[in-house]
C-alpha cells in the first residue's frame, strides 16, 4: 500500500528532492540622518528612511518537475504546473526615529530613542501567514563606556511592539477563490483566517577599537 501510494505521488510529479529556483528583486532605500548638539552633554539624533518595497509584488518559485494540481477554472479536469506564485503586493514604506544621548560622566554615555516602522503589507487579504508583518514601534535604551580613548563598549536593548493583525489565507494563485483571476499552480489551496500577536526583544553588545 505504501509503495503504491509513493509511486502515485511520484507519477504526479512530486519528488522527495528536486531542484527549484526563485528570482527576487530586493528593494532600494533612501535615508536621511541628522544630529544636533544641544549642549556639551546632550545630543539629539533623527533618521528618516524610505524603502521601495513595492518591488515585491509577485514572486514565482519554479520547480524542476511539472506537477498535477487542481484546476481553478475546471475542477473536473486536473491541470499541471511547475510554479508556486505569491502576490504580496507590498507598498513602499517609511521609518522615522528620534533619539538622544546624555554624557553622564566623561567615559559613560546614556542613549535612548523611539522609532515608528511602517510595514509593507497592505492588509489582511494580502498578508502572508508565513510572514505576518505589521507596523512596529521601537523603544530603545543603551549606553556606551569608554575604557580608553581607543577602546569602548556599548550595550543596547530594544523592545519592538508589533501591531496586532490578521490574515485571510487562501491557496489559489492570482485570486481569492476558484474562478476568474485564479490560475493553476502548486499550492495547498487552504482557506481560512488567522490572527497574530507579536513582539520582540533585541539585546546588543558592541566593542569598538579606534585606530
Amino acid at each position: 500500500m505504501g509503495g503504491a501510494l509513493a509511486n502515485a505521488i511520484r507519477a504526479n510529479g512530486y519528488a522527495a528532492s528536486e531542484g527549484a529556483h526563485v528570482k527576487i528583486i530586493t528593494p532600494e532605500s533612501l535615508s536621511l540622518h541628522g544630529m544636533y548638539k544641544l549642549s556639551p552633554r546632550w545630543s539629539l539624533y533623527g533618521d528618516a528612511t524610505w524603502t521601495r518595497h513595492s518591488r515585491f509584488n509577485r514572486v514565482e518559485l519554479n520547480f524542476e518537475n511539472q506537477k498535477v494540481v487542481a484546476n481553478p477554472q475546471n475542477p473536473a479536469a486536473p491541470a499541471r504546473s511547475s510554479q508556486t506564485i505569491l502576490t504580496p503586493q507590498w507598498r513602499n514604506t517609511y521609518k522615522v526615529s528620534l533619539g538622544a544621548s546624555y554624557q553622564i560622566t566623561n567615559p559613560l554615555q546614556l542613549r535612548f530613542g523611539v522609532a515608528y516602522d511602517q510595514a509593507p503589507v497592505r492588509g489582511a487579504d494580502t498578508r502572508m501567514s508565513t510572514l505576518p508583518d505589521a507596523d512596529r514601534i521601537w523603544f530603545s535604551l543603551g549606553g556606551k563606556y569608554d575604557l580608553t580613548p581607543q577602546h569602548s563598549v556599548s550595550l543596547a536593548y530594544s523592545y519592538v511592539h508589533v501591531k496586532n493583525t490578521s490574515a485571510n489565507v487562501n491557496g489559489w494563485c492570482g485570486g481569492t477563490a476558484a474562478g476568474p483571476g485564479s490560475q493553476a499552480c502548486v499550492s495547498s489551496r487552504t482557506t481560512g483566517s488567522a490572527k497574530f500577536k507579536s513582539h520582540s526583544h533585541i539585546l546588543g553588545l558592541q566593542y569598538t577599537y579606534k585606530f
